[in-house]
């Protein structure tokens, strides 16, 4: 009975201290629960700290709703995203700092996306990786990143008002992207072009501030 007993309390010690280990991942948002890493935000939601993941830290869930970091660093270890979406409308991302995981923000397959007003930083890959229409980028600072600001495969976003430099790669980088406007960017001592175009044509680019680069712009085909 002695050793029954020994056994059953180490068993649920062990369960406990396993168990810590890990992050379980929830819906939350404004009247549902306070968000942290490993989350899927389904409403409006204000940060009311700094948070810190391992992989991902929120993926957006719905539509139509705006993540406000509220000047809170949202941090990583160099994987994942900090903010994901895929297949969505209408969502605002705006005074968010966000650092070191593997994309900064990523959104696919979606249209009207807002980002604005933040500081995305030391990314391992892009900045901003935007597959989507009708979206707008802007007084963001994107410092330090593998690539700058990735629009790819879609077209009719204004990239506006920003702050790219010291990024690794390309500052913006248009992949199959047709339709843009590229205006009042700050681009500056990015490792490759200041704006990159790969099959992209008819974007509308101009009043840019181009600093020091080591290849020069890539602008074919464009207005």
């Amino acid at each position: 009975m002695h050793i029954t007993k020994i056994i059953l309390i180490l068993s649920v010690i062990i369960v406990v201290v396993i168990s810590s280990g890990f992050t379980y991942a929830a819906n939350c948002g404004n009247g549902i629960k306070t968000c942290a890493c490993g989350d899927t935000l389904i409403t409006n939601y204000t940060l009311g700290s700094g948070l810190f993941g391992t992989s991902t830290c929120f993926t957006i869930g719905r539509n139509f709703l705006t993540l406000d970091c509220n000047d809170f660093k949202i941090s990583g270890k160099g994987s994942g995203n900090g903010i994901v979406g895929n297949s969505l409308s209408g969502i605002t991302l705006k005074n968010c700092i966000i650092e070191s995981f593997s994309t900064g923000a990523r959104f696919t397959a979606s249209s009207k996306i807002i980002v604005q007003d933040s500081i995305i930083r030391n990314q391992s890959s892009a900045g901003i990786y935007l597959e989507a229409l009708n979206s707008t980028i802007q007084r963001n600072s994107v410092l330090n990143n593998a690539g700058g600001i990735l629009i790819i495969d879609r077209g009719n976003n204004s990239v506006r008002g920003n702050t790219i430099a010291n990024n690794r790669g390309n500052g913006i980088d248009l992949q199959s992207a047709g339709g843009n406007i590229i205006t009042g960017n700050a681009i500056r001592n990015n490792s490759q072009n200041s704006i990159s175009l790969d099959t992209a044509s008819f974007n509308d680019i101009w009043d840019n501030e181009h600093g020091c680069h080591r290849k020069h712009d890539a602008l074919p085909g464009n207005i």
